[in-house]
């Protein structure tokens, strides 16, 4: 976090400000003006998923920045972005309500596919992302794209529900893993500087 300009005035809760950008290499066939259209519109949907989370209470004044640059685009960008900044934000000790896991739902030849892989995403006729708090049981994003039918979009609800339930369990491990490792590494200096005393 840091501070808030003044130009904002005095909050009690701090600002989110999310930048999502894709590297020039990061897809193929990309216009300068797509690119600048689905920046603004991906940072608003990364800024709008993680505010659901993120407890901006705690940070009256500041402004929590959070910066994604996509190296490789093979569809499903924003739900791993989603993952990613949720879980780098938590690692990093801001107050978080739940880590946010998100998915995306391809709709291809009327068949609905979970996180596509990229010739999937190439030839969907529609997609649906879905940012779920399970602690919550809150949806904090959604974004749905094409011609979907209401028994389609329910079932790919579930879906994205389902894969956003796996995706918490893996997220929650990997930060324990990580805060045990820290631990293990602060144990390890402060055994190895009493030792020096003696």
């Amino acid at each position: 976090p840091r501070q808030s300009e003044r130009r904002f005035g005095f909050s009690d809760k701090g600002r989110l400000n999310c930048d999502f950008s894709y590297t020039s290499l990061a897809q193929k066939v990309r216009g300068k003006q797509a690119q600048r259209v689905s920046r603004k519109e991906m940072s608003a949907m990364l800024g709008t998923a993680l505010e659901g989370v993120v407890d901006l209470g705690k940070f009256p004044k500041a402004v929590i920045d959070v910066s994604v640059l996509v190296l490789q685009a093979d569809g499903g960008e924003l739900g791993a972005a989603i993952c990613a900044t949720s879980a780098a934000l938590a690692d990093a000790g801001i107050d978080l309500t739940d880590v946010l896991p998100a998915c995306t739902v391809a709709l291809i030849d009327n068949q609905l596919f979970l996180d596509p892989v990229p010739h999937e995403s190439a030839q969907h006729q529609g997609s649906l992302l879905l940012a779920y708090s399970p602690a919550l049981n809150q949806v904090t994003q959604t974004h749905l794209s094409g011609s979907w039918s209401y028994a389609q979009v329910r079932e790919g609800l579930e879906l994205a529900m389902g894969g956003c339930l796996q995706l918490k369990d893996i997220i929650r491990d990997v930060l324990l893993a990580a805060a045990a490792a820290d631990q293990d590494e602060t144990d390890a200096v402060s055994a190895n500087g009493q030792a020096m005393q003696e």
